[in-house]
């Protein structure tokens, strides 16, 4: 229809690739194949006859673009990216991330509060599809009730939809996020608990990562250098995080039609999710935030949560050449650390209230300071991270170097 070309019939690949290809000979020319994996579906050899087509029938117009995408990441990893069919023929390679917040915002009203649009965001994500789901002339609370609380809402089946769409396998899948629901674990804790090992178990963990549903990091000295034997993987798809840990424990109830009265009453542990959500918000707003607190990229050594677990010093006895017990050291968690280089440290304390931050979050960040034990010589700056700000007594201590508020990421 674009090019008022007559209507074209064929059964097969090849037949389809003949009709197109006398168009394609000269002229700067983009072809696109949309959901590659959908149209490979019931021909698992279209990725062979692309290959047969471009080497031997397109590749010769020097201004014949190629584009081939899909939203199913095990799919495109293993059959397009890796492909030997293409090996060494991709140009370009592009994975198109969830909208930045600031972006994500003007699927709302101007009137949304930030407060409000964060709510959304670190409920869904930055996922286009979900935020069209949303009415913006309502609140986050009415949108709950209506897509996530009621028997028929959009997101009610969507946990679902999604393991069926992306893996054949889903069973094993939605075990791996399922224990990671909670909190991170390193892949000794995750395999032991999951009773799996090996290059299998490693497989289907880099398909949920490849998928942007988890997120491998490693634990981090205060040089930035990772620690290979410190792996740790967290559940990092909000969606999935608000279904496991929200939805799903009331989901009998809401497909029985008594949902709806649910929302008043999980107040209390709302607070609690979000105000432990909000860090996710923050690390995955990581460009924003550098740019907010006048940071630039290229002195940043290493970023993400930083933890120490909690461990025993042994002091040895010359004499008996025996082990002692020693000192008990605690364990510590800062929200996000980034280190810079000219050995500074940027340690960030991140809170979600409904109200300003007072006075009392120093000693909790002191606290963590001492912990922290930084090398003589690192500076450490403070950061506060607030939905709503500080109180005017705790900008008037000046502990923070800087108090960054909602308002600045959007």
């Amino acid at each position: 229809e674009q090019e008022n070309l007559p209507l074209f019939k064929s059964s097969t690949w090849e037949e389809a690739f003949d009709i197109i290809t006398p168009f394609l000979k000269k002229g700067e020319i983009y072809v696109v194949f949309d959901e590659v994996p959908w149209m490979a579906n019931d021909n698992p050899n279209l990725i062979a006859i692309i290959k047969y087509y471009w080497d031997n029938k397109w590749k010769f117009n020097k201004d014949l673009t190629l584009i081939l995408c899909g939203s199913i990441a095990q799919f495109m990893v293993n059959h397009v990216l890796h492909s030997e069919a293409l090996h060494n023929r991709k140009t370009f390679e592009m994975k198109v991330k969830p909208l930045p917040c600031y972006e994500a915002a003007r699927f709302f009203k101007p009137k949304t509060s930030e407060y409000e649009k964060a709510l959304f965001l670190m409920t869904l994500g930055g996922i286009p599809k979900y935020l069209e789901q949303m009415n913006s002339r309502k609140s986050f609370f009415h949108n709950l009730r209506e897509e996530f609380f009621k028997e028929n809402g959009f997101f009610v089946k969507e946990f679902d939809t999604i393991f069926k769409e992306q893996f054949k396998v889903t069973k094993v899948y939605e075990k791996i996020v399922r224990e990671l629901a909670t909190s991170p674990k390193s892949l000794v804790d995750l395999g032991g608990a999951l009773k799996m090992e090996g290059g299998g178990f490693n497989e289907y963990l880099q398909n949920l990562v490849h998928a942007d549903f988890i997120t491998r990091y490693m634990a981090f000295d205060l040089s930035g250098k990772k620690k290979e034997k410190t792996i740790k993987y967290e559940l990092n798809d909000e969606f999935l995080k608000f279904y496991l840990n929200i939805l799903e424990p009331h989901i009998n109830l809401i497909e029985a039609k008594m949902g709806e009265g649910l929302v008043e009453s999980l107040h209390r542990k709302f607070e609690a999710y979000y105000g432990k959500t909000f860090e996710l918000f923050c690390i995955k707003n990581i460009k924003t935030l550098i740019k907010i607190l006048g940071i630039k990229e290229s002195e940043i050594i290493n970023f993400g949560p930083y933890f120490h677990q909690r461990t025993r010093s042994k002091l040895i006895s010359k004499m008996k050449k025996e082990t002692i017990k020693g000192k008990i050291h605690e364990g510590m968690q800062i929200d996000l650390m980034i280190v810079l280089k000219k050995k500074r440290i940027i340690v960030c304390e991140c809170k979600f209230t409904e109200i300003p931050i007072g006075v009392s979050v120093i000693d909790e960040v002191e606290g963590k300071i001492k912990k922290l034990a930084a090398k003589t010589g690192f500076s450490i700056s403070p950061i506060l991270l607030s939905a709503k700000g500080a109180t005017k007594e705790l900008h008037l201590k000046e502990y923070f170097d800087q108090i960054v508020d909602l308002t600045s990421f959007f």
